[in-house]
């Protein structure tokens, strides 16, 4: 989020491997590796956001000895090769980005995925072979995304851009949440949640969360079907009409407009 400076990641009894970062810059340690961050400036403190699945582990084995002094070595998924965090990555189907270390995520090459809403670009971020993963998107001025729902432990950071989010529990009343650049939430378990652009440029967003889908933990697919097939997404034709004619006057006090189809709605014509 803020500065510069050096991780260095190594196993037990393993020579220690360095690499620079430096604010936009992405990674995630290898699990059970030992890492540690330094500052690279004399002036100024770094700010970073990290996101880990030690409360589920901890719920899991109940064992602070076996998680905390566990010296056991993934060699598979890192035996200290200089290469491991050089940035490099591979494409892979589902318009995945799979690398260990990501330089400038600010700037990261994204993906027409305009399943989600109009003009939405995405991509999705499998790192270290982890099960944690993220993704990133950019929605464009004057439109919304698709409502939809999923599992707990998704954080939410705005990159860049303003606007709201609506979530709500199926069966009640929407909540709004307005934020700005910087601005971080977390939709509830199973709580539909939508996100609306009211600024002048695009806004981008970077989720991580607890699953993806080299290794996912169940309901992926169902992110991306229509709630009227059984998934957990809805369709602009199923949502409430007053949403968009909430999106519509907020736009108005904007002095923009809604770029998004004319769409005629299933359940309220």
């Amino acid at each position: 989020m803020r500065g510069n400076g050096t991780t260095t990641v190594w196993n037990e009894g393993q020579k220690p491997l360095t690499f620079e970062w430096k604010r936009g810059s992405m990674f995630s340690p290898p699990i059970n590796t030992w890492h540690q961050h330094f500052n690279g400036s004399g002036a100024e403190p770094v700010r970073y956001v990290a996101l880990t699945n030690a409360p589920a582990v901890f719920n899991m084995f109940h064992s602070h000895e076996f998680i905390m002094d566990n010296p056991f070595r993934f060699k598979e998924r890192f035996d200290g090769d200089t290469e491991f965090f050089s940035g490099k990555g591979t494409s892979r189907p589902g318009l995945v980005w799979e690398s260990n270390f990501i330089p400038d995520i600010v700037n990261l090459n994204l993906h027409e995925f305009s399943v989600k809403g109009p003009g939405l670009r995405q991509v999705e971020m499998e790192l270290s072979s982890n099960t944690l993963s993220s993704h990133l998107n950019d929605s464009p001025v004057g439109v919304y995304k698709k409502a939809h729902r999923h599992g707990p432990g998704a954080y939410i950071i705005v990159l860049g851009g303003r606007g709201y989010t609506l979530m709500w529990r199926e069966g009640q009343k929407w909540q709004r949440f307005d934020w700005g650049a910087g601005s971080m939430m977390s939709p509830p378990n199973r709580w539909f949640h939508q996100h609306f652009n009211l600024g002048r440029e695009n806004i981008r967003q970077l989720a991580l969360k607890g699953w993806g889908q080299k290794f996912p933990i169940g309901g992926w697919e169902q992110m991306f079907k229509s709630t009227e097939t059984g998934g957990d997404m809805i369709e602009f034709e199923d949502e409430d009409p007053a949403i968009r004619e909430m999106y519509v006057e907020e736009l108005k006090k904007e002095g923009l407009e809604l770029k998004n189809l004319p769409v005629t709605y299933r359940k309220h014509a």
